[in-house]
């Protein structure tokens, strides 16, 4: 189960105040520096979703770092947690959900990535906020937007072999870097008026602290959110980096259908009947070959869904890659805490840009 959220993204600094923002409509948009766009033939200012100020002037790890430690903090503060530097933590491990490190976007030398993340990540994310090293070493799953499914069947199996009392999860991401802005321009996945399908780049950080029910009742903790199950299916090739536009488009109705699987499968989990009603939510952000997968998905699914509410969290916040996962059962955890929940079961469904779909089954408190 999920007994803890921390949340801060562009329209708030912790899960109340964001979720209570998503949930009015609120989008904060501002000029970015980044590649050049156009509208009405001129030059145009590139618009984004940054938590500002907070990650201003601080790039890839430096900006995650800086999301992340309010988002710990934050996970602290709302599950009413002992304070960083408690024996707490001591047995607590820590799993990261992060983006998809591709050369194109970081250029990191392969060989070197777990070390380099541990030490630009693990290790000074423990000194900002003082959390005590873990039970277990810090993993780091790699996964886009898939990688909070990812990292929930991580934490599953860490809980489930009893190498530590509960897990940590951290899902950061940030689009608004220089490399990974110029990456989605030569893509041509960045959005404009030249280019209405396109993403608009955010940045976010979510936390979930998860463990076993006895253990939080035993602890006197709290309940946001239970987890059903999760998901996840691969492609059956791997994307091509040289000619990812083409190799997405080509793989729509697979992805479409592992999405349609993973659905049909976190459903039957959750419910008797086969059936799903409640609140959805997708990691849809404007570009064409995600809409399609989706729809090519809901088509499948007709029979599966019946009453539902489609969430897009991108509308006020912009994409935010890796964090999306996290942010999407943040959103349903307080639906069911301020009772404008659709229903007691919510899913999150994830594609990740490599084709990877994850999809995470939540039920609500007290059900």
């Amino acid at each position: 189960m999920i007994s803890s959220l921390g949340l801060v993204t562009t329209v708030g600094y912790d899960v109340i105040s964001s979720a209570a923002a998503l949930r009015a409509g609120i989008v904060r948009v501002r000029p970015i520096a980044g590649p050049t766009v156009y509208g009405d033939g001129e030059e145009a200012p590139l618009m984004g979703s940054p938590v500002w100020p907070l990650t201003e002037g601080f790039i890839q790890t430096a900006a995650w770092l800086r999301l992340a430690q309010v988002a710990v903090e934050d996970v602290i503060r709302f599950g009413q947690l002992p304070p960083a530097e408690d024996a707490f933590w001591g047995e607590t491990g820590l799993v990261w959900a992060l983006p998809e490190l591709g050369e194109r976007r970081f250029g990191w030398p392969e060989p070197e990535t777990a070390t380099a993340l541990q030490r630009s990540c693990g290790d000074l994310l423990r000194k900002l906020t003082g959390l005590a090293r873990g039970a277990v070493g810090d993993e780091f799953i790699l996964g886009g937007h898939a990688a909070t499914a990812l990292g929930l069947q991580r934490a599953s199996r860490l809980l489930s072999e009893r190498r530590c009392a509960r897990v940590l999860l951290i899902a950061v991401d940030s689009w608004l870097d220089a490399i990974s802005l110029q990456w989605l321009s030569d893509d041509r996945r960045l959005h404009s008026e030249e280019f209405p399908t396109g993403l608009r780049p955010g940045e976010a950080a979510a936390c979930l602290l998860v463990e076993e029910e006895s253990a939080a009742w035993r602890r006197n903790g709290t309940v946001a959110a239970r987890l059903a199950g999760v998901e996840v299916a691969r492609p059956s090739t791997a994307i091509d980096p040289d000619d990812a536009i083409r190799w997405r488009t080509g793989a729509v109705p697979e992805v479409a259908g592992h999405l349609d699987a993973t659905v049909r499968s976190a459903v039957g989990r959750m419910t008797t009947g086969g059936t799903f009603s409640g609140d959805l939510v997708v990691d849809l952000n404007g570009e064409v070959w995600r809409a399609n997968t989706w729809g090519h998905a809901r088509v499948r699914l007709t029979p599966v869904l019946e009453s539902i509410r489609e969430v897009v969290p991108a509308t006020s916040l912009g994409d935010v890659g890796a964090a999306s996962g996290a942010l999407g059962v943040c959103i349903a955890a307080r639906s069911w805490a301020r009772g404008h929940a659709l229903t007691n079961h919510a899913l999150v469904c994830s594609t990740s840009d490599s084709g990877v779909v994850g999809t995470i089954a939540l039920g609500a408190p007290g059900r």
